[in-house]
């Protein structure tokens, strides 16, 4: 075989690699939350997200930045029955995308 034509074959098993695995994804999630209905104050919501790569890396303080925002759309007031949830996307076990979304009833 030339060189030419196993550059070629190589090419085409990797686009065809890189085609078949495009949709491998997987999503994990879990949630904290014991909420109780509760009379006055309003409901907030916020989402937060951040990436990590090969299992490897995970982003620092999604939590504290939830809380924070949390905080923020209350006014400084405080929270209370504070709910979160995180999930995690898995892209080809490369690159994992973070989301928290969070809410409370302010104060």
């Amino acid at each position: 075989m030339s060189k030419n034509k196993v550059s070629r074959m190589l090419l085409l098993l990797s686009a065809s690699a890189l085609l078949l695995l495009s949709g491998c994804v997987v999503i994990t999630s879990s949630a904290i939350s014991q909420a109780r209905p509760m009379s006055g104050g309003h409901v907030v919501h916020v989402t937060t997200h951040g990436m990590g790569f090969l299992h490897l890396t995970a982003p620092n303080g999604l939590t504290a930045k939830a809380n924070s925002a949390l905080l923020a759309r209350c006014g400084g007031a405080g929270t209370t029955d504070v709910q979160t949830q995180l999930s995690m996307r898995d892209i080809l076990g490369i690159v994992q995308i973070y989301k928290i979304r969070a809410s409370a009833h302010c104060l």
